[in-house]
């Protein structure tokens, strides 16, 4: 039987045990840093009502057992899913690198196989010549929470007196307390299809919402939650910046486009992206892109595109810097993998000492997605501690917004 080898336990949404797949199954090489990974997932989702469908999670950053458990439910990651650090099972059933699919059979002979975020479609043919095979139970660990408080914030924004916060299905509004330091959620616009990014838009109160799942970018008052669908029709928006009276968008499966303030439409694309994209950050003129796929960050200076590459992130440190921000005369970003928060500008760590939720001087994260200026500091979301947090200028933190 396909996958008899694997131990019950590497299995990570399957309550602890082996999935039945006795049959011919589409096999996901997947990995949950990656924005392109996670729309090929969604876009396979169709195939699996009807077919055996399993992923083979293989992190490129080094991601272990319990991060990886974590992503699963982050993304409601609906078929099984097998995690391989280190590569080994990925490498015997020759699996191409992540994004991609196969077609294998029961003992593990490859039919088919195909690369990139649009894999599953393109196999889609060989596999409805195949007997249905239905869907592997999955039994994912479900956590509590209190509806009022945060799940699993994706990206935060400070803006005209409110904290917005991107969750998986929703967008929090908070309001911060002068004397007290926990936020108070005041309003939630609901119905949303995974908001991953925030930035101030071209008003007072209007911010910029990058909903990947959907293929949209939104703009939204943040002291009404009401606002518009700005463009759609897009391939996993990441990211979102406001430059050169401009929006701009980074796609997660390769490329950063400008669009029309009013219409929305795609009026420019920057030449030199990454091929897949992370966050976007801005001072106004320049533009930085998160590359997904080296973990590093891109820059280009004056709308001629991404021609200079930010100093490795290996090199201070880092692992996978996928959330960058800009803050006065600072860039910093958020590494999800190291649990931390870099200055990348000075190439050193601002904040996290390892994984814990811990407030004070010495501050610990559990992968943190987003990350935003604040005054004297940034506001991070802290993803999988469920939780949103003041990060000082001197490394300290605070947590404003917890689960509960």
């Amino acid at each position: 039987m396909l996958f008899s080898d694997a131990s019950p336990s590497s299995w990570l949404n399957t309550g602890g045990r082996s999935p039945d797949i006795p049959s011919t199954v589409l096999v996901l090489a997947v990995d949950f840093d990656s924005p392109a990974c996670l729309a090929m997932l969604r876009r396979a989702e169709e195939y699996a009502r009807h077919h055996a469908v399993a992923a083979v999670h293989r992190p490129r950053f080094g991601q272990d057992v319990q991060a990886a458990r974590k992503a699963v439910l982050r993304e409601g990651v609906g078929v099984p899913v097998l995690h391989d650090p280190d590569g080994s099972l990925s490498g015997s059933l020759r699996l191409p690198p992540a994004p991609a699919a196969a077609l294998l059979g029961p003992d593990g002979t490859v039919a088919d196989r195909a690369e990139g975020a649009d894999a599953p479609a393109r196999l889609a043919a060989e596999l409805e010549r195949l007997e249905p095979a239905g869907r592997p139970p999955v039994r994912p660990e479900e956590e509590p929470f209190d509806p009022e408080t945060v799940r699993f914030p994706l990206a935060v924004l400070g803006l005209a007196g409110r904290l917005a916060v991107c969750q998986p299905d929703s967008l929090l509004l908070a309001e911060p307390q002068e004397d007290k330091p926990m936020a108070l959620p005041r309003a939630k616009v609901e119905g949303l299809d995974r908001p991953c990014a925030l930035a101030p838009g071209g008003g007072e109160s209007l911010a910029l919402v990058a909903e990947s799942g959907a293929g949209r970018v939104l703009e939204l008052d943040v002291l009404t939650g009401e606002g518009r669908v700005l463009a759609e029709g897009l391939d996993w928006p990441c990211g979102v910046a406001f430059a050169r009276g401009r929006p701009w968008v980074a796609l997660g499966t390769g490329g950063v486009v400008g669009l029309d303030p009013e219409t929305g439409e795609v009026v420019e694309r920057l030449v030199g992206a990454p091929e897949e994209c992370g966050g976007l950050a801005t001072d106004g003129q320049r533009v930085w892109v998160a590359d997904a796929v080296t973990g590093g960050l891109r820059v280009d200076e004056d709308g001629r595109g991404f021609t200079e590459t930010v100093p490795a992130p290996e090199s201070f440190g880092a692992r996978c810097l996928l959330a960058p921000a800009w803050s006065g005369d600072q860039l910093a970003a958020a590494d999800p993998c190291g649990h931390a928060v870099f200055v990348v500008d000075e190439s050193r760590r601002l904040a996290g000492t390892g994984r814990g939720v811990v407030d004070g001087p010495k501050p610990r994260f559990q992968g943190p997605r987003g990350l935003a200026p604040a005054p004297n500091g940034w506001l991070l979301a802290d993803t999988d501690n469920h939780a949103v947090r003041v990060v000082s200028a001197d490394g300290a933190a605070v947590t404003v917004l917890l689960a509960r």
